[in-house]
């Protein structure tokens, strides 16, 4: 589905509310925030394209457009921007990660570098995010194991946000999210 603008600068604005009220409640710091990164170019993504040898997916090449790319987007997980989608360190962490949880699945994850994009990566965890690059751009949640999978990125996008309200609950109930704190 083809979105405008408008739909991912307040979808984009929702979730960077959501995260402002999970910093406030994350009172030990467990994980940093920042906002989304402005926008990529039209010039930028078309060099990313090319780079790539395939049109990045129409969703996320959308949300591209608007914010190319969110340090601290869930968690410690960045979502990818230009910059980090064809050669990067989080690129290569996030394929280590894939390639990894897909041997040790023996092969049942199917997931192949000409088929899928590696769209967000865990700073410190094993939490990788993928887009399939034909069809509908489908999203898979990788973490040793697929944990879920989204029909669309805006779908994924959306999911995210229900994911950091369930953070934002977890904070409040617990602020050390079972730890003892030290």
């Amino acid at each position: 589905m083809i979105h405008d603008a408008n739909f991912w600068l307040d979808l984009v604005s929702r979730f960077g509310a959501q995260n402002a009220r999970i910093a406030q409640a994350d009172v030990n710091s467990i994980w940093g925030y920042t906002g989304p990164e402005p926008g990529a170019s039209e010039l930028a993504l078309l060099e990313v394209e090319n780079s790539l040898g395939f049109e990045i997916p129409s969703e996320y090449r959308e949300f591209l457009v608007v914010s190319n790319g969110w340090k601290g987007f869930y968690q410690d997980v960045s979502l990818l921007g230009t910059d980090s989608i064809v050669n990067s360190e989080e690129l290569t962490r996030a394929w280590e990660l894939i390639e990894s949880a897909d041997e040790g699945s023996g092969g049942l994850l199917q997931v192949s570098r000409q088929s899928f994009l590696p769209i967000a990566v865990s700073k410190s965890d094993i939490d990788v995010f993928l887009i399939g690059t034909g069809g509908r751009g489908e999203v898979r949640w990788i973490a040793g194991q697929e944990i879920e999978r989204f029909n669309s990125f805006s779908d994924f996008f959306a999911g995210m946000l229900v994911y950091n309200t369930d953070t934002l609950n977890d904070l409040l109930r617990d602020p050390w999210l079972g730890s003892d704190g030290s």
